[in-house]
């Protein structure tokens, strides 16, 4: 769609700098899709300010680049190259701006992806020994961070560690599954339901049991201590419970 090539007439240099840039009368989201799906990508020479359309990009800069809001803007800035048979430039890198640092060190990583102010990260650091992933979005879409294992004969996930492990949840932590261990799996978990509703009726059998007396029949217990157990019960359920 877009095959135009200017051609650099008697260019002095096989590599060069220039922008990613979006051609003028296009739709932006389309233009875009259709720079991913053909690894293609039009450039704005840094010397001599042209533009030069169907340019190739290797798939490494092609993760690294991002586009600007429009043609009259520029986005990231790449370094692209002529070999000696073509006058179709490849784009091989992106470079930092000048305003621009990744605030990286000996030992450190950064994948970085921003968009309509959401972000997604992942940094790593030898030098401290550790890891994190922070995925952020401001708009009216959730956060989402997704692990999916599938195979035919099962799935794993292990995770160790030799110190202390915090989940903190601000809304409801679920753990769906058929069977749930905790150490070595001596003894069953009790089920908090069930648990009670078995503890009520207990409790109301020894409520209402009586024994002879010369008086006639007698409650055998306080009833109505019995009574304000049974009021005790949902003490026992964790604050987090989801009763069904």
């Amino acid at each position: 769609m877009f095959t135009e090539t200017v051609k650099q007439k008697n260019r002095p240099y096989p590599i060069n700098t220039g922008y990613i840039a979006i051609p003028e009368g296009v739709e932006r989201e389309q233009y875009i899709s259709n720079c991913y799906s053909r690894e293609r990508v039009s450039v704005m020479a840094d010397q001599g300010g042209f533009m030069i359309h169907d340019c190739y990009v290797s798939k490494e800069a092609m993760k690294n680049i991002w586009f600007p809001k429009d043609s009259e803007k520029l986005g990231s800035p790449v370094v692209y190259i002529y070999n000696a048979m073509s006058t179709k430039p490849i784009v091989v890198s992106t470079v930092s701006e000048e305003s621009a640092t990744q605030l990286l060190d000996e030992g450190k990583f950064k994948l970085d992806k921003e968009f309509n102010g959401n972000r997604v990260q992942v940094l790593g650091n030898a030098k401290e020994g550790n890891l994190f992933v922070n995925v952020e979005t401001f708009d009216d879409k959730t956060s989402d961070l997704v692990i999916n294992l599938s195979s035919k004969k099962g799935t794993n996930v292990k995770v160790t560690l030799n110190g202390k492990t915090e989940i903190h949840s601000t809304e409801e932590f679920s753990v769906k599954t058929d069977k749930f261990n905790i150490g070595e799996a001596t003894e069953p978990i009790a089920l908090a339901d069930s648990t009670i509703s078995l503890l009520s009726d207990i409790l109301d059998e020894i409520a209402s049991s009586t024994t002879s007396t010369m008086m006639g029949a007698q409650p055998l217990l306080n009833a109505v201590k019995i009574s304000a157990f049974k009021d005790r019960l949902d003490e026992i359920k964790s604050k987090t419970t989801k009763s069904s």
